[in-house]
């Protein structure tokens, strides 16, 4: 499997012998990029930011420097202070040398690497991202977490098994008014539905959020499982989706509940 965008949270395990990369940031936010990149790490502090101050260049081409390395995880420390727990990785690369990564286990949407190697990934790691739900009906209901504005479910029935997809997408735009949503997989399928219902509202940003409940069947689940998504659309708005290969490994344990 190729790079990936898994969040370890407090799975420091996970690290061991691994492989990291930083992830690729779209340009209008690779200024504020890799600030929790160091140099230096002193008693136990964060002293010295690689970008800002050591290489003496701006941030956006210190994201340049950066972005794609492939860096070895060496280990990894656990630091408890006044403002809560934050890990620090320590990572090698063969041109730039020793740096260090810091970051807080809650803050999934901070964490700016992703994972090129996992030698220690429990076979049934991505089970916990889904959740049972015995309360909303006689039926039981499997959650899958959601992961860039689109969610999974599965529901046992007495009939069979029911597969939904929850999607949300915001635009500068409304679409209110029409139809459709659509998947394209990484070997060019597209799962779609150009009747699907969209909900429209305005969010406390003046965003338009749309979102879709669309049914799915079991092949197209499997396809899902096989061949990531890299594109979610609604109406005609399309997108290009980084979170597809994390859903196709937690969807793989969702099929089997």
């Amino acid at each position: 499997m190729g790079a990936f965008a898994q969040f370890p949270a407090d799975d420091l395990y996970l690290f061991d012998n691994a492989v990291v990369k930083p992830k690729a940031i779209e340009p209008m936010f690779q200024k504020y990029a890799y600030e929790n990149f160091y140099s230096e790490l002193i008693d136990g502090t964060y002293e010295v930011n690689v970008l800002k101050e050591v290489k003496g260049t701006t941030t956006s081409s210190s994201y340049d420097l950066l972005v794609g390395k492939h860096f070895s995880v060496k280990a990894y420390h656990k630091i408890e202070g006044t403002y809560g727990v934050q890990y620090t990785l320590i990572l090698t690369n063969n041109e730039l040398g020793t740096m260090y990564y810091n970051y807080k286990p809650e803050y999934e949407t901070s964490f700016e690497l992703e994972f090129v190697e996992i030698p220690n990934l429990p076979a049934d790691f991505y089970c916990k991202y889904i959740k049972e739900d015995t309360e909303l009906s006689d039926d039981i209901w499997y959650h899958a977490e959601i992961k860039g504005g689109v969610q999974f479910d599965k529901v046992h029935t007495d009939v069979g098994n029911i597969y939904f997809l929850f999607m949300r997408f915001a635009e500068e735009t409304s679409a209110l008014g029409k139809t459709g949503f659509s998947l394209t997989l990484d070997d060019g399928t597209v799962i779609e539905n150009p009747d699907v219902k969209i909900e429209v509202e305005v969010s406390e940003y003046g965003e338009y959020l749309h979102t879709i409940t669309a049914s799915l069947t079991e092949e197209e689940m499997k396809q899902i499982c096989e061949h990531p998504i890299i594109k979610r659309g609604v109406a005609t708005f399309k997108r290009d989706f980084k979170e597809g290969k994390i859903i196709s490994e937690i969807l793989k344990c969702l099929m089997t509940k």
